[in-house]
């Protein structure tokens, strides 16, 4: 029994092996691989050698298009200079730009604007200090001379313009005030105020004044303010608000100088007294 099973076996394992002899062939147990294509051989006739670089003195041959070159930018036309150069247009920008920042500071302390430029060179320099540089109102460059200066609206307003636009080829150039607003009324009160204090001031100086040339005439006081002239001081001195000559009064061993508009300070008097100083009445 035993037999019959392991020749039973036997013969399935042969049928086995003949039927994958017969399903692979010798020598195809794996998948068949195609041998690699020989390389493709050059003929002589097909190779082309480089052709050389064309040499510099060669001409271009008629079928070839010459190299497309860039027209050369036509040169920019020159125009007439229309006045002084651009420098100098600055440099009277500039000049007006300054003007108009001594005016704007004249305003805020005076309240109003100067009458002429002159006029706010010297106030400012009056005040500089003999060290200290003092202020000049710039030139127009083109023309060296002064620029326009127009006040307007009973000095509350002006206008800068140039002494000759045509020299800068331009219509014109102006500048014209500041619209303060509000603080236009705040500028009022500091010039009334700077204005009493500048009055006061000027009394007390006079006052000094006649003191130094009453010590030189041995305690005898000028009998009027021209005596004055020149050896203490070069004009009678004048109310910076109304700009009238301060009134001299000489009494014995006394005198007294009035302010010649008071009401203009908001005081009903103003007067400074040798013996007490400067007294005011409101």
């Amino acid at each position: 029994m035993n037999l019959k099973r392991n020749t039973g076996i036997s013969a399935l394992r042969f049928t086995l092996v003949f039927l994958l002899i017969l399903w692979f062939p010798l020598g195809a147990s794996a998948a068949p691989v195609n041998p690699p294509e020989p390389a493709p051989s050059i003929s002589p006739a097909t190779t082309e050698a480089p052709s050389p670089a064309p040499s510099a003195t060669e001409a271009p041959s008629a079928t070839e298009a010459p190299p497309a070159t860039e027209a050369p930018s036509p040169a920019p036309s020159a125009e007439p200079a229309a006045g002084p150069p651009q420098d100098q247009l600055s440099e009277a920008v500039s000049g007006m730009a300054k003007i108009q920042v001594l005016l704007e500071y004249f305003y805020m302390e005076m309240g109003e604007y100067p009458s002429t430029l002159l006029e706010m060179e010297e106030m400012f320099n009056t005040r500089i200090p003999e060290h200290y540089e003092k202020i000049t109102i710039p030139l127009d460059p083109a023309t060296k001379k002064v620029f326009r200066y127009e006040v307007r609206n009973r000095g509350g307003g002006y206008l800068i313009s140039l002494p000759d636009a045509s020299r800068y080829g331009i219509g014109q150039l102006k500048l014209s005030n500041i619209s303060w607003g509000w603080m236009k009324r705040m500028a009022g009160e500091e010039r009334k105020d700077s204005l009493l204090a500048n009055c006061k001031s000027t009394m007390n100086g006079l006052a000094t004044t006649i003191e130094v040339c009453a010590y030189d005439r041995r305690g005898k006081y000028p009998t009027s303010l021209s005596l004055l002239i020149p050896l203490y001081m070069n004009s009678i001195p004048r109310c910076p608000l109304c700009h009238k000559e301060y009134v001299y009064r000489f009494k014995g061993n006394k005198y007294e100088i009035f302010c010649p508009a008071p009401e203009l300070h908001g005081l009903k008097s103003l007067k400074y007294i040798s013996n007490e100083g400067l007294k005011y009445e409101k």
